[in-house]
């Protein structure tokens, strides 16, 4: 089980500056809802600034003079300018929410697409649950950035900077005392963050590690009960869960004692107040509605700082997130799609092989050994070989889901570097053994949006592998949904499947892997039959261990540790006596 991919080992704690630059690409389209959400939070700081005075107004000049009339209207003033704040502050989360869920729903399809055009090799070394959390969990984490970052982050340091040129205007001396708390806290800050930020990207990793091993237990959970581990799978379930709590216990326990400090200093803060704000009302220096509005300012200038330190856990788990998005973003082909005017035809005339040498990786064995042969149009090869030999590499390379590290692979003479993979990949049937249907019905799962076939079309051509019967029986035909893995359906069905789906592509080459094992031999004499209709006017290279389907093919390549040992017809290598011979000797007896 693989559970740290190379990708993880290599997360780095983020650069700031240029995630703010990458975040900025995503954020620009949506500048004025994003601007109205900060001018209505402008707004809103001006409102939260306002009310207080106007308390204060209301205890100088109307409840000390006891004029209640005047108090009636200034109440009334009080409420109102307080209904306008909250019709303010609704229409501004509700357009921001709306705003940050757009350019999250953008980046997920973003880069879903840009998974989706990675090459082989990538998802060799990832973990699909790893890669379903970054898409998922790491991209919903990101929203923060998009909200509270651009909007309230701006919004909160003009109320924090109105609140101070208020209380400055009251008050210089008694200011200047209160603001002095104001370094003590950055640096707590600033502290914060140093402890926190590499705590949650790996907090962040060890969730994606966690998500992936859940995903992998219940892909293969008949595994899990069959061999009776499920004791074992708790206790490792445990092991990563208390990993991950490890990890979130210190990063809240700073959480909370940065905001108990915060709140002892918003009431260390009040002992000046009085003792200032008192002895200035005992020599009439000032109001007693002017205290009650610098205890009300304390909470509004830590007001800001305690709501950037509120939402700090969520920034840090946004930045944390984003740095593996992007990462993921960073993360190019090696196979590049060549845009190349010049095509090879419509068909494949000839598929050549010229000493071929290939491996999956730097430190592995080669997988391929300076591999040759040549198939002609319309030819029908077969390649065979014990597990391991290199037969699916060959199909994997000619697929171009990898490139030779050494040789070429030509097809209709050029080379296959040189040829656009779309252009590749457009005229080649592929059918697996591991036949892989998609969610759906299986009308759905045979045209794979083909939209050029009428549904008589797709009706006789699966007469012609003895499909269309057998969909018929089913309780809705073509509209039958398929369950989870294609469970409702035989092995022997979703590989008949397979080859209707190969069928309506029309390929002009067909390449079957492995498309004959694992069947019963009812199914195996449709499945030849289905066979013979694909084949026919086609080039094909099929890859099987029953060598009883493979008797009439043109040639056979064999293949051994990797290397070409044996290649022509089922009657000459049967002559030869050489390892084929043996191998079909083993299937026979």
């Amino acid at each position: 089980m693989r559970y740290i991919t190379s990708d993880d080992k290599n997360l780095k704690q983020v650069n700031k500056i240029e995630l703010i630059k990458k975040l900025k690409i995503w954020a620009t389209p949506y500048y004025k809802p994003l601007l109205l959400c900060l001018f209505l939070l402008i707004i809103r700081s001006f409102i939260t600034i306002i009310n207080p005075i106007i308390v204060q107004k209301a205890v100088d000049n109307y409840i000390v003079p006891k004029n209640f009339n005047g108090l009636a209207l200034i109440l009334c003033l009080y409420i109102s300018i307080l209904i306008v704040g909250l019709i303010l502050q609704y229409t501004e989360i509700v357009k921001l929410e709306t705003t940050g869920q757009t350019i999250i729903a953008n980046i997920k399809n973003a880069l879903f697409k840009h998974i989706l055009f990675l090459d082989m090799k990538f998802f060799d070394k990832s973990e699909t649950g790893k890669l379903v959390s970054r898409i998922e969990n790491d991209t919903n984490a990101m929203k923060s950035l998009f909200t509270y970052v651009i909007t309230h982050g701006l919004g909160n340091l003009i109320l924090l900077a109105g609140v101070m040129v208020v209380m400055l205007t009251y008050n210089l001396k008694l200011s200047l005392i209160l603001f002095s708390l104001l370094p003590l806290i950055i640096i707590l800050g600033v502290i914060l963050d140093r402890f926190v930020s590499p705590r949650l990207i790996n907090l962040r990793k060890i969730i994606a590690e966690l998500s992936g091993y859940i995903t992998e237990i219940i892909q293969g959970i008949s595994i899990v009960q069959i061999f009776g581990q499920e004791e074992k799978v708790m206790k490792e379930l445990n092991e990563k869960s208390l990993n991950k709590l490890n990890q979130e216990i210190p990063v809240s326990i700073m959480f909370n004692t940065f905001f108990n400090i915060l709140f002892f200093f918003e009431t260390l803060a009040i002992i000046p107040i009085i003792i200032i704000g008192g002895s200035l009302i005992i020599e009439g220096k000032m109001t007693i509605g002017t205290v009650i509005l610098f205890v009300t300012f304390i909470r509004y200038l830590l007001m800001p700082i305690m709501f950037l330190s509120e939402q700090f856990a969520e920034l840090q788990k946004g930045i944390a997130a984003a740095s593996r998005v992007f990462e993921l973003f960073d993360t190019n082909k090696e196979i590049q799609n060549i845009i190349s005017t010049s095509k090879f035809g419509n068909e494949f005339t000839d598929i050549e092989f010229r000493n071929v040498w290939f491996k999956y990786n730097d430190d592995a064995e080669w997988a391929l050994r300076d591999v040759s042969f040549y198939c002609s149009q319309n030819e029908h090869w077969a390649i065979v070989g014990p597990t391991g030999s290199g037969k699916t590499t060959i199909i994997s390379l000619l697929l171009k889901f990898y490139l030779p590290q050494k040789g070429e692979i030509l097809i209709n003479g050029k080379n296959i570097k040189d040829i656009s993979t779309y252009e590749i990949r457009k005229k080649i049937g592929l059918v697996l053994q591991d036949n892989i249907l998609f969610s759906g019905n299986i009308y759905d799962n045979l045209v794979l949006e083909q939209d050029t076939h009428s549904h008589d079309d797709i009706s006789n051509k699966m007469k012609d592998i003895d499909l269309d019967s057998i969909i018929l029986k089913m309780q809705d035909g073509y509209n039958t949904e398929l369950q989870e893995n294609a469970s409702n359906l035989s092995s022997g069905e979703m590989q008949l499947i397979s080859f209707g789906r190969a069928l309506l592509k029309n390929p002009s080459l067909l390449v079957l892997d492995e498309a004959t094992s694992n069947i019963d031999p009812d199914t195996e004499k449709k499945i030849k039959k289905a066979m013979q209709t694909l084949l026919k006017g086609r080039t094909a290279l099929i890859v099987a261990h029953r060598f009883s389907t493979i008797q009439n093919l043109d040639k056979i390549l064999v293949l051994r540790h990797g290397k070409v040992i044996e290649q022509g017809n089922h009657k000459e290598l049967i002559t030869k006596g050489g390892f084929y011979s043996e191998l079909n000797s083993l299937q026979v007896n």
